[in-house]
């Protein structure tokens, strides 16, 4: 990130703070200007926790400052139920609007539930739009987490759903590890490779089975991510 933001204009200052602390410092130096700069926040936890919402409203409440927050619903989904999710849970949603998913009722749609309650919150009185970009865990198509798009601006969630749309086509993502489903292809063989007997091999045809007695020379469609 830090070489794509390489420019003339541009100064990197690293630190070694919380979000709280660093959203903070923002948060005040932006109120102090006359005039306001545009300012792209991205906020990135570990977890879910040291993101309060009451820092965010104060972000949004500035003009021309916009929020990308990952909000990870894989994990949370599944220790909702955990004491040491309470705490960081409420701060975010500045409140207990979350402890709804945590019912019975949305076992198997908590990461559902999660990002509709955080957008309820948001929309309330923190950001006009609160737009989310899935990220899958894998193939499967795992939700991982949601990066959710935080704007008071109407040309600025239009343009962040145009540059999202442009990358992936869907507002969909994947992790670097895993290439999504538009990047494969299929490679049909017939001379390479073999394969040895075994129960995964689909059963051989009547025109097979008399052209050979073995299958260690039979070959198979061979996928190529």
């Amino acid at each position: 990130m830090c070489e794509a933001l390489q420019h003339e204009a541009v100064t990197i200052s690293p630190a070694h703070e919380s979000f709280e602390t660093a959203g903070t410092k923002l948060a005040e130096w932006a109120e102090r200007q006359p005039v306001k700069a545009p300012v792209f926040v991205m906020v990135d936890p570990y977890g879910v926790a040291g993101v309060p919402m009451t820092l965010l409203r104060r972000l949004l409440e500035i003009d021309r400052v916009e929020v990308l927050l990952t909000f990870m619903v894989r994990d949370t989904g599944r220790f909702i139920d955990e004491d040491n999710y309470e705490k960081p849970l409420t701060e975010l949603f500045g409140g207990d609007a979350w402890k709804e998913c945590a019912g019975d009722e949305y076992r198997d749609r908590r990461n559902e539930c999660l990002l509709l309650k955080l957008q309820d919150v948001v929309r309330t009185d923190v950001a006009t739009w609160a737009t989310p970009f899935r990220v899958f865990e894998d193939e499967r198509r795992t939700v991982l987490y949601h990066l959710v798009h935080l704007t008071n601006n109407d040309l600025g969630m239009r343009e962040m759903k145009k540059a999202m749309v442009h990358q992936s086509g869907d507002m969909t993502f994947w992790p670097v590890t895993v290439r999504p489903p538009t990047s494969w292809h299929w490679k049909w063989t017939s001379t390479s490779p073999t394969h040895p007997c075994n129960d995964d091999l689909p059963r051989p045809t009547p025109a097979e089975r008399s052209a050979s007695s073995s299958c260690s020379t039979r070959t198979i469609p061979t996928a190529f991510g």
